[in-house]
């Protein structure tokens, strides 16, 4: 046990595994589920988040053009990325709720 404490000290980030002994002898290494889902549900919503700042740009970008244009290009250059935008936020907002229901 003392060797394991000393690799949990030099690598941090293997605390998230769990080792099982049986008279010191490793049977196997299990990894904690419930971290993992965490961290996935944080990077998820991270980038769920990022994607919807990036298409809210590209939807003023495309009506700019749009505008520049003098509306005889397809409004779609507008369209599109406005309903992506907004299928992300809504996304990241459905699953910000619903780690606050878990939490509480």
């Amino acid at each position: 046990m003392k060797y394991m404490k000393r690799i949990f000290k030099t690598f941090p980030y293997m605390a998230c595994f769990k080792f099982y002994y049986n008279d010191r002898i490793r049977i196997g290494v299990g990894f904690h589920r419930k971290k993992e889902k965490e961290r996935s549900a944080i990077r998820m919503k991270k980038i769920l988040f990022l994607l919807s700042i990036v298409f809210a740009i590209l939807t003023f970008v495309g009506a700019g053009y749009v505008l520049i244009n003098k509306g005889t290009v397809n409004a779609g250059y507008a369209a599109i990325p406005m309903m992506i935008s907004l299928a992300c936020s809504s996304s990241f907002i459905a699953l910000k709720n619903k780690d606050k229901v878990e939490n509480q």
